[in-house]
């Protein structure tokens, strides 16, 4: 399946951008309007270029496309619309092509898009069909590796072989898809979860992987030292199951449950309408706004978020494949150090199952050193009120090397990376969350995640020369310096004034309100393929 798709490009100038000359090569990001694309297959891609005073947007939301995407959603074709949620405006990779196109793989699928703005078009497709067909890829990794001046990158993916068993496989493949070539079968370090690594990276000649969705937890009253999310998921379910069946009799049978084996809180409809109403009764009589705080308070109060596992190997021997602990679950991002065998590795710290996240103890930062080919952890970064780092950057300025963040919904961190200890903060919109208290911390931070209309920041860039850093959010961006005396912010809203006409840039850009996690400087030797359309 490849199905080409019309691509608009709108550009504003905005002559604040200039105030910033830092940033000497353009960003982008991903942003989305659900209400259009309820799929979150046509997200919209944002570039914003200091060093010319603009901001372009490539645009995918037309009426023919959506049209098509409802086509491939109706037909069934692909992982990526069985296994759809919200989560997947948090995570997309851009991969910059020789030619002027951008790639990204889409998080939890097998689906892709391929950006060409300077044709203004654009194709999605189907790798399950384009890699090894006769095994079927399942799902890439949504943040891929770009090897610079050279022909390939760097990703991995999740497949499934023709007896039904999934594995692990870490890939070398060209930016036109012309060849591709298996580095490594990881079936060692497969777990059972349904999705490839969030990330993949490679750094000095060491592939890394982060397995951000298995979801392992430790569950006493089960009498099992380990089990994963969907084990957890499947307990859960069939004892709530078991107390449903005593109340209506055997209405829905048992078989029927057993079946269905996706435990999903929103398949549950596919169930049994009357099962689904009794799951909110309870969550309503236990004062639980989730069914996974059922969970994990009513049914299981002694259990266990487990740490989560990272991969590595060198790229000289595949075979060597090494496994890392990370200090919470949920490990996600890596970013490496320029002047050492430095990783730094973040764990978000949450788990998406049943009916949506659960938070359940602060978020981390870990440090490893690789010494003699093996990763030892050095030093953690975590602070009490923060339940998620949305993603990180390790950079060097005049000051020393520092690792910056953004805990959820807004405080921007930068945290001393020798001490692994916060140098300071500043809230990048209203700071709320010190008046919490401390209990309610991880129910406070979940709504925001939810979208409660509170200013919630995810992804960020570092300017090259270390000193500024560029956040987006769904008006426009925030600013921050990062070498004053104490750090300061400017915000540029990107909408039009209420003093200025309304362009068709203002029209699109004032529809998105979802933002993807990750920002991506485009590489200087690929600016000149970028086509920004005409004032």
């Amino acid at each position: 399946m490849i199905k080409q798709l019309s691509l608009d490009v709108f550009e504003k100038e905005i002559p604040e951008l200039r105030e910033f000359p830092e940033f000497e090569n353009p960003i982008v990001h991903f942003a989305m309007d659900p209400k259009s694309d309820p799929y979150y297959m046509l997200p919209n891609g944002i570039i914003t270029n200091h060093r010319l005073g603009k901001v372009s947007i490539w645009w995918l939301l037309s009426e023919e496309n959506i049209k098509i995407a409802e086509e491939i959603r109706n037909d069934g074709s692909g992982f990526f619309f069985r296994h759809m949620s919200n989560a997947m405006q948090d995570a997309h990779c851009i991969i910059p092509c020789p030619d002027g196109t951008f790639l990204s793989f889409f998080e939890f699928s097998s689906i892709g898009i391929r950006f060409d703005p300077k044709n203004k078009r654009a194709f999605i497709f189907d790798s399950a069909e384009i890699f090894w067909p006769e095994e079927k890829v399942i799902a890439f990794a949504t943040t891929a590796f770009v090897k610079p001046d050279s022909d390939f990158f760097y990703s991995s993916c999740l497949r499934e072989l023709p007896d039904g068993t999934k594995e692990i496989c870490d890939v070398e493949i060209a930016y036109d898809f012309s060849r591709w070539k298996k580095i490594r079968i990881s079936k060692e370090a497969y777990q059972g979860d349904a999705n490839a690594p969030h990330m993949a990276r490679v750094h000095e000649g060491i592939f890394y992987d982060s397995y951000f969705k298995e979801g392992n937890y430790l569950l006493p009253q089960n009498g099992k030292q380990k089990l994963n999310r969907e084990e957890l998921a499947e307990i859960s379910m069939r004892k709530l199951f078991e107390s449903y069946q005593k109340i209506h009799g055997g209405s829905v049978a048992v078989e029927t449950f057993e079946d269905s084996c996706l435990l999903r809180f929103w398949l549950i409809k596919k169930l049994s309408p009357s099962f689904e109403k009794f799951l909110q009764n309870l969550k309503t009589r236990l004062g639980c706004d989730q069914l996974n705080d059922v969970v994990f308070e009513k049914l299981f109060p002694n259990s266990k978020f487990l740490p989560g596992r990272i991969s590595y190997f060198p790229l000289s021997n595949p075979d060597f494949l090494q496994l890392a602990e990370t200090t919470n679950g949920s490990p996600a991002h890596f970013e490496f150090s320029k002047n050492s065998n430095t990783v730094y590795v973040s764990s978000h710290n949450f788990d998406i199952f049943l009916d949506g996240i659960r938070y359940f103890w602060p978020a981390s930062i870990d440090r490893f050193e690789l010494f003699q080919g093996e990763l030892r952890k050095t030093g953690t970064f975590d602070t009490p009120r923060w339940y998620r780092f949305t993603s990180h950057r390790v950079f060097q300025n005049a000051l020393g090397e520092f690792i910056a963040t953004i805990g959820q919904p807004n405080r921007f961190y930068i945290v001393n990376a020798r001490t692994m200890q916060e140098a300071f903060h500043i809230d990048l919109a209203r700071n709320d969350i010190d008046s919490v208290p401390i209990e309610d911390v991880p129910g406070w931070v979940r709504k925001t995640h939810s979208g409660s209309g509170y200013p919630y920041f995810r992804p960020f860039e570092i300017s090259e020369n270390g000193n500024a850093a560029y956040v987006p959010f769904k008006n426009g961006a925030v600013h921050v310096q990062l070498t004053a005396p104490s750090p300061e912010k400017k915000e540029i809203r990107y909408g039009n004034s209420e003093n200025s006409s309304t362009t068709d840039f203002d029209e699109k850009f004032k529809q998105l309100t979802s933002i993807s996690a990750h920002c991506y400087k485009i590489p200087p030797k690929w600016e000149d393929l970028l086509v920004l359309a005409k004032t």
